[in-house]
């Protein structure tokens, strides 16, 4: 295809022969991405206690495999780690995606999930059926995280925990830690950095051990795995003695007790946006055709069945077609280019956790 350039103004114009016209970027080279700020730092427990791995904020993608050669850990330091995850900056948050096959399942703060986020201050407590394999914790540009909102009875989406008359409020949709860590919501005598964690999940509330070596109970029953804590419920860990609360507002006849180990029933390929409108809402995900079909993408609506609204992508961009676990994308002579990793192509096969641009557009692919 050849290209007519016109170059009226600052910027350069390129029409292709079908009168697709729009500006671009003629020396692009890379993933476009804003400065990363803050660290990611993983907290991996061991039979010697929990190890540490910060990486720095510059970084601004982290492959977790078991494959040493690819992987971001060095060998040995998650030995039970099996599958494939990808830890992929996107904004102001960071996105973990099961980058291997569909059916190794991950838990990110008990939800059984292919991707997660994690936002600025909070954390995230990685986990398989063999057990707990990390901590993810985004710490802010101070090098910290999120720590209770306020003292006294809890409020709106917040629950408590009280101690010896003292009752501190964390925010329900974040991971609270408890343990003698600086990173830890909530201190505890305990010798382990992390102790237990306490999650919310489908309006149930969970406390999780994290230290075999200390014994958690809740309302003096044994808690062996994540058990259900409930208004009023005492965890006991060690000498500490909590009682968890919730606000008057939160309907406890909602809360409905757990009979199995939740699933994974819908598994689809989508495209996950990595960054937001000009306006600061968020885009749409992308639902890529289904196996064994193909499809455009494009902003024209009458030539794309998957529709992305922006000036800078074709009207028949790229074509996609959908496999099992990965998608064929062919670029559809657009004008600003299809790129996969920051590399542009015009035909590659592209698996989850990798980065797809369209024009000026970002996404991630990704199970759902």
């Amino acid at each position: 295809m050849n290209y007519i350039y016109s170059n009226m103004g600052t910027a350069m114009d390129v029409i292709n022969p079908d009168g697709d016209s729009t500006n671009v970027n003629l020396k692009k080279q890379g993933v476009k991405t804003e400065t990363a700020s803050g660290r990611i730092m993983l907290m991996i427990p061991g039979q010697a206690g929990w190890k540490e791995k910060i990486f720095d904020g510059a970084k601004e993608r982290i492959v977790i495999s078991e494959n040493a050669q690819e992987s971001d850990l060095p060998p040995n330091t998650l030995p039970a780690f099996k599958g494939s995850l990808v830890m992929q900056k996107c904004d102001d948050k960071w996105i973990i995606l099961n980058s291997g096959r569909a059916g190794a399942k991950f838990a990110f703060n008990g939800r059984n999930a292919n991707h997660f986020m994690v936002a600025k201050g909070e954390k995230s407590l990685v986990a398989r059926d063999t057990g707990i394999l990390f901590i993810m914790i985004y710490l802010n540009n101070e090098g910290r995280v999120r720590k209770a909102l306020h003292d006294g009875p809890p409020k709106g989406n917040e629950f408590s925990l009280m101690k010896d008359g003292a009752e501190h409020c964390f925010p329900i949709d974040s991971l609270c830690l408890l343990g003698k860590h600086q990173c830890c919501d909530f201190a505890t005598a305990a010798d382990s950095d992390f102790t237990a964690a306490i999650y919310e999940k489908n309006r149930e509330f969970y406390v999780a051990p994290l230290d075999p070596k200390t014994p958690i109970l809740v309302n003096s029953a044994p808690a062996t795995g994540p058990s259900i804590i409930l208004r009023g419920s005492t965890i006991s860990i060690g000498n500490n003695h909590l009682t968890f609360n919730l606000p008057d507002s939160f309907d406890s006849a909602e809360v409905k007790m757990s009979t199995g180990i939740e699933r994974i029933n819908a598994e689809k390929l989508v495209l996950i946006p990595a960054s937001r409108n000009s306006d600061g809402t968020s885009k749409s995900m992308l639902y890529v055709p289904a196996p064994g079909k193909s499809g455009f993408v494009g902003r024209d609506a009458s030539q794309a069945h998957v529709v992305v609204n922006s000036r800078t992508v074709s009207k028949k961009h790229a074509q996609i077609i959908s496999y099992d676990t990965n998608i064929m994308l062919l670029d559809c002579y657009s004008t600003n280019g299809t790129y996969v990793n920051g590399e542009r192509i015009s035909k590659r096969t592209v698996h989850p956790g990798d980065i797809v641009e369209f024009g000026e557009e970002k996404f991630i692919l990704s199970y759902v």
